[in-house]
């Protein structure tokens, strides 16, 4: 070992000052600790919920409608979406607000990649049967949700929160193991 390398301190200025700098955004909670697991809200749990099955009717409509046209699947799909816009983007920007309140870079894009990663586990599933098998077992779930009105909607996505998969723990889970996006199991405690 050289003189130069007994003597020369164990950081550099620059280390030094992003320590530093990442110590006061800490302090001032402008960012968490990588250890610190989010969790949803009873609304962010509705929001993630009707933002699963809005994207299932999606899959459903765009897999279904060459098959078996006379059923018009995207016609009732869009009508549906329309009729429901406002409740739809009240749960769109309840997301997009939980990833904001996480300090995400960018809360659109990570509301969006969440859709993007619901409907793909949708799509999957739907190609793992014909198509003709598949939309025989969905047509009808379309046609059932999609004749519902905005209160019909609410209410059953409400029931849904109870027995559905989320991508982030409810806040009031005790303890609770679950697999994020990563596959990375965290364990969440009660807040």
């Amino acid at each position: 070992m050289t003189m130069t390398a007994l003597f020369r301190p164990p950081f550099t200025l620059s280390t030094l000052c992003a320590t530093a700098a990442m110590i006061t955004l800490l302090a001032i909670g402008a960012v968490r600790p990588a250890t610190a697991a989010a969790c949803y809200t009873d609304a962010q749990l509705e929001a993630e919920q009707a933002i699963r099955v809005h994207s299932e009717l999606m899959v459903i409509a765009l897999k279904c409608y060459r098959h078996f046209p006379e059923s018009k699947p995207y016609e009732q799909y869009a009508s549906f979406t329309e009729r429901n816009r406002s409740l739809i983007s009240r749960w769109e920007t309840t997301l997009v607000q939980f990833f904001r309140n996480e300090h995400r870079a960018r809360p659109t894009r990570a509301f969006d990649s969440l859709r993007t990663r619901i409907a793909n586990d949708f799509a999957a599933e739907a190609n793992v049967m014909t198509a003709d098998r598949y939309c025989s077992q969905k047509l009808e779930h379309l046609k059932q949700v999609t004749l519902l009105d905005e209160q019909g909607f609410a209410l059953m996505v409400g029931k849904l929160r109870e027995t559905v998969l989320s991508s982030v723990p409810h806040c009031s889970t005790a303890t609770e193991a679950y697999a994020n996006r990563d596959g990375v199991t965290v364990e969440v405690a009660e807040r």
